[in-house]
């Protein structure tokens, strides 16, 4: 896993050709999120591992992008899928609260 920043872009990739063997050499398809809120109290979410997850500048939103599709999450004040698009993205910048996104034939924008 890597993780980008540039101020206005964060990024956290997940190879999905690493492979994490346990007793039984199973590959872990799922990753856990743990949410710690303002009061202490931890949310944990069980979610399949994406290619990658882009936050939005005010981390108020979560784009994670699977191989033939990509969901966005609020994460606050509780943690919600609020989209989910069928559709393969090639690349991804949240600008101002939009999400542009590149696929193979457009670049689309989407208002949360």
């Amino acid at each position: 896993k890597s993780s980008v920043s540039d101020g206005n872009l964060s990024v956290l990739s997940s190879n999905n050709n690493e492979s994490y063997e346990d007793e039984e050499d199973n590959v872990s398809k799922h990753f856990s999120l743990h949410f710690t809120l303002w009061d202490g109290k931890t949310i944990v979410c069980e979610l399949p591992s994406p290619n990658f997850i882009l936050w939005d500048t005010n981390e108020r939103y979560c784009l994670m992008v699977y191989s033939d599709h990509f969901c966005i999450f609020e994460v606050s004040p509780r943690f919600t899928l609020v989209l989910q698009r069928f559709v393969k993205i090639i690349s991804a910048l949240w600008h101002d609260k939009c999400l542009f996104y590149v696929t193979d034939n457009s670049i689309e924008i989407v208002f949360p």
